[in-house]
């Protein structure tokens, strides 16, 4: 598996939302057989495990529902998490979520030229899929990848943030805060547009309820 101690960085600037710093904490619940996902500040109720592993989550990591966290407004079911990529029954294209909005791949060769698995596609509802605004398409086999994703430059890992920076993370304990533990199916090898990035502060952990 690729290193996750990241090569020297400038001090920090921008970098993907840590729960330690935002107060915000993210936590999956069971109430009675009914699993839901809290975060940002809403009771998110998951149709599917991959759904949830998108988030870093399996069933197993549920914790008994008390009544606080059944007092927290349920919103809409959840959607796949920035990073995935997903089709639907109806719409057989492949998308990649970022910022969640999808991307569409124009073809199977600009998929894999980026590094891409079809093993790593979930299949989501066409409800779920309709609920993310449709993007520009993915047809440059080069292109930097966007955000929302994680990438190996040069055996480090890397999530690429909003601001289009590099943002590393600085061991596996913060990576697992993010991720199923130890799972690095996900990454994808960095490409010559990614290396044009510059590199801002670190991953911050996330902080499980």
């Amino acid at each position: 598996s690729p290193s996750l101690i990241p090569t020297p960085t400038p001090s920090p600037s921008p970098q993907q939302t840590s729960p330690q710093t935002s107060g915000s904490t993210i936590s999956l619940i069971n109430n009675k057989g009914t699993f839901y996902l809290i975060h940002n500040g809403q009771r998110q109720g998951i149709t599917n495990p991959g759904m949830l592993t998108s988030y870093g989550f399996s069933f197993s990591d549920a914790k008994a529902a008390t009544q606080n966290d059944l007092n927290v407004p349920e919103g809409p079911l959840l959607t796949p998490s920035d990073g995935s990529l997903v089709k639907s029954k109806q719409d057989q294209t492949v998308y990649l979520i970022s910022g969640q909005k999808r991307y569409g791949f124009t073809s199977a060769n600009v998929f894999t030229s980026l590094g891409f698995k079809f093993n790593s596609v979930l299949v989501v509802t066409d409800p779920e899929m309709q609920s993310l605004p449709k993007a520009s398409n993915l047809d440059k086999p080069q292109a930097a990848h966007l955000p929302g994703l994680d990438i190996n430059r040069n055996g480090t890992v890397y999530w690429v943030g909003p601001d289009n920076q590099l943002h590393p993370y600085p061991s596996t304990a913060v990576y697992n805060s993010w991720h199923v533990q130890n799972d690095f199916s996900r990454i994808v090898p960095a490409n010559s547009s990614d290396n044009s990035l510059p590199v801002g502060g670190m991953v911050g952990e996330r902080v499980r309820g």
